[in-house]
């Protein structure tokens, strides 16, 4: 195996398509490159920046979003989700995008 094989196999733009959705979510999500923070994923709690001190409870799949707020779900279907961005549309067909802080 040659050098240059075994780049194209473990290079860094290989190691970011094997994210998780899980891994993906993790940081601090706005809703545009210039507004403040929304929200924050750490772990298995999501934090919104108005209720710092109160973790909400999430799961995530490649498709779908649930968030449960005060022990109720609400989940969205996932459109796209990247390094630095996430499109999702919500159960009332809202599409939103956020874009995560570098």
């Amino acid at each position: 195996m040659s050098a240059s094989h075994t780049w194209a196999q473990t290079g860094p733009a290989k190691k970011a398509q094997q994210l998780t959705p899980y891994e993906l979510l993790q940081g601090v999500w706005a809703t545009s490159k210039e507004e403040n923070a929304v929200f924050w994923v750490r772990g298995s709690s999501l934090y919104y920046t108005d209720f710092q001190d109160t973790p909400v409870r999430y799961s995530i799949t490649a498709s779908k979003l649930t968030i449960y707020n005060e022990g109720t779900p609400s989940t969205s279907r996932i459109k796209k989700l990247t390094k630095d961005s996430l499109v999702y549309v919500n159960e009332f067909g809202f599409v939103g995008r956020m874009y995560k802080r570098k």
